[in-house]
């Protein structure tokens, strides 16, 4: 990935999702009970909450260890930039749109069970919008609709009646710090 769209990639883009989660709640922060819906039944009801801070903290933490993981895993192999940036600006745009819909949703309510539904149709415009957003992320990461189909991959001639296989694990600090926080949150 070149300089420039790495930093627009990495930088400008995950820094304004970033902003589209802390928004709607800085807006309307005065009129959010506490605590607020936070999930939502199949039939569009409100069935869960917490404090609205948490579910800030939750919803940008999860965005920001993803960026953090993409931005450590690009430098170490490059080539997959269209794949993790299209996942990062995708999942961005699907907390960003549940982050909105919440606020929104908890607006003027008295309290987190009388915040108003989620329906199927809300749902499926977040999906839509962050599959556009993983789509840009893909475009502007260097990814292309033709793919690259004439690239050669390397062989290894080990003869008959021989096979390769690859094995490995991982075990690295950051796998398990992650891991940690993961079941905790």
């Amino acid at each position: 990935m070149k300089t420039t769209r790495s930093w627009l990639t990495l930088g400008v883009i995950p820094a304004l999702i970033l902003a589209a989660m802390v928004l709607p709640f800085a807006l309307n922060w005065g009129d959010l009970p506490n605590p607020m819906a936070s999930h939502w039944d199949f039939a569009g009801n409100p069935n869960g909450s917490m404090p609205p801070l948490v579910l800030l903290a939750v919803l940008a933490g999860i965005f920001l260890a993803m960026w953090w993981a993409v931005v450590r895993t690009l430098s170490r192999t490059p080539d997959e930039a269209p794949s993790y940036v299209a996942g990062l600006f995708f999942v961005g745009e699907l907390l960003a749109g549940i982050t909105w819909f919440a606020v929104f949703s908890n607006r003027k309510a008295d309290t987190w069970e009388a915040a108003d539904g989620i329906g199927l149709i809300e749902i499926l415009g977040v999906v839509v919008v962050a599959t556009v957003a993983g789509l840009i992320g893909w475009l502007l990461a260097g990814g292309s609709a033709e793919g690259d189909h004439n690239a050669t991959m390397p062989t290894l001639d080990i003869g008959e009646p021989a096979r390769a296989v690859w094995s490995g694990r991982g075990n690295g600090r950051l796998a398990q710090l992650v891991g940690v926080i993961a079941i905790v949150v």
